[in-house]
């Protein structure tokens, strides 16, 4: 409950630092991106926010919209520039995750836009 109203407490703040963490090391784009929140992703990628920025883990907006099955938000972060390949720090990328945990449609955009198939090292 502590994660989850510290990372509220940063998407409300006014005038908000768009690149602050939270405990979990989580960016106000990546909160939005797993929540799939697509106006407040397209509002932090017109503050030039780091688009690739990793939390505790990793693992990106585009990795937790992916994994969330948030499929608008999802496109809108690869068209904005987000790394399809981003591996987390276990090695695994999106299109992994996504097939893993049955995120068929999200799966789906990654295969289109050529996402890689095999875990790094392999």
């Amino acid at each position: 409950m502590a994660v989850l109203l510290a990372g509220l407490w940063l998407i409300f703040q006014e005038g908000e630092d768009h690149e602050q963490q939270d405990l979990r090391g989580r960016t106000p784009l990546i909160v939005a991106a797993e929540e799939g929140d697509l106006e407040r992703v397209e509002y932090l990628l017109a503050q030039d926010v780091l688009i690739d920025a990793g939390d505790n883990c990793q693992w990106t907006a585009m990795m937790r919209a992916a994994a969330g099955g948030h499929s608008e938000t999802l496109v809108r972060l690869l068209d904005a520039g987000a790394d399809i390949n981003h591996r987390e720090k276990s090695g695994y990328a999106a299109l992994m995750v996504a097939a893993v945990i049955n995120r068929l449609e999200t799966a789906g955009i990654l295969v289109e836009r050529e996402a890689e198939l095999q875990r790094s090292g392999n």
